[in-house]
């Protein structure tokens, strides 16, 4: 039952690239299918031979070869097996039976019954953290850093996924295709998480999931009209603190990788930080179709030199890379704020 167990949750995380690439999953899937459908249609064809051989009259045996393998291995390999789930619940993006996917995939292909257990975002990292030192650890945990997988996987607490690599063809073939998904591997034989997000060559455009937003009725009230230029953008957030001294234009949570996320286009960067979990600080280049460093792009050191100024200035708000969403949150609704970059499902809010 254990291996069982073991298989069911490579299974079910195999999701993630599967329904990351649909495409080839249909493709693995059918083959799959085949292949079993034929192995079966192989023992049946080889079964009615050596009947017909030694006691071709006896029909009552043929009816008796499908009872042997209703209690056969493979039946006991569809048997239903339910597995713990534990993931951050944020209210802008709740969790909802309806609109998540990936359980009832595991369902449908895998006969695998998913528990999710919703925390909510603001206690997530307590519960996370009393989780992982209590050693009970969920059978499959979402949002743990990669840092902490590694740790804990060394210690034998996360599965090393390439132990069972012979067994995933799907992953396998995911992580030659997308080879950036190799950052995840700690060294040659290991690998304790799997990325949600992946970056490659065009990734920038889904920097569309964090978004700059501001309060228009400041900008209204001001007679500030949208600006074409980071130039533009210092005069905007200027004038907001001359007529509001009590505030920092700009506030935000959760440090710098939503911010890059969202001006790197602007800086001419194909870089994509929020996705892999906070690992992907390198810059794609096009021409020689490979990665380099965020920190070798002159227009990151000039960006940089942009946010030093509006941080000297009082336009940024010191808490930046500190303030948690729920403080950051107090700031925009109680107006010492007007200013930020976060997930496009905020401005609703």
């Amino acid at each position: 039952m254990k291996a069982k167990r073991i298989l069911a949750l490579l299974l079910a995380m195999m999701m993630v690239f599967m329904l990351a690439a649909c495409s080839s999953d249909k493709k693995e899937d059918t083959s799959a299918s085949s292949s079993t459908d034929s192995s079966t249609s192989a023992e049946k064809k080889e079964e009615p031979k050596k009947e017909e051989k030694k006691e071709e009259p006896k029909k009552e045996e043929k009816k008796e070869e499908p009872k042997k393998e209703e209690t056969a291995p493979a039946a006991e390999e569809n048997e239903n097996i339910t597995i713990e789930c534990l993931f951050s619940n944020h209210d802008s993006q709740p969790y909802t039976e309806a609109t998540w996917l990936l359980p009832k995939k595991a369902l449908e292909k895998f006969n695998i019954t998913m528990n999710m257990n919703a925390i909510p975002s603001a206690s997530f990292e307590e519960k996370k953290n009393t989780t992982l030192a209590s050693g009970e650890i969920p059978d499959l945990v979402m949002g743990v850093a990669k840092s902490v997988c590694d740790e804990y996987g060394k210690l034998g607490m996360f599965m090393n996924f390439m132990n069972y690599i012979d067994i995933m063809p799907n992953m396998a073939k995911i992580m030659d295709e997308y080879p950036t998904l190799k950052a995840y591997m700690p060294s040659e034989n290991e690998m304790y998480a799997q990325a949600s997000q992946i970056t490659t060559a065009g990734a920038v455009n889904t920097a569309c999931y964090f978004i700059p937003m501001i309060r228009m009725d400041i900008m209204n009230e001001l007679g500030l009209s949208q600006w074409e230029s980071y130039d533009e953008f210092y005069d905007v957030l200027a004038a907001m603190k001359t007529k509001y001294p009590d505030s920092y234009p700009w506030v935000n949570r959760q440090g710098i990788a939503f911010i890059i996320s969202v001006f790197a286009p602007g800086l001419g960067i194909d870089s994509f930080p929020s996705g892999l979990s906070s690992t992907g600080w390198g810059v794609w280049k096009e021409d020689s179709k490979s990665f380099t460093s965020i920190m070798d792009e002159p227009n990151f050191k000039e960006w940089v030199i942009f946010m030093n100024k509006l941080y000297n200035d009082g336009l940024l708000d010191p808490s930046y890379a500190t303030d948690d969403t729920q403080t950051w949150e107090s700031k925009i609704v109680s107006g010492a704020g007007f200013f930020a970059c976060d997930y496009f499902a905020r401005p609703e809010m």
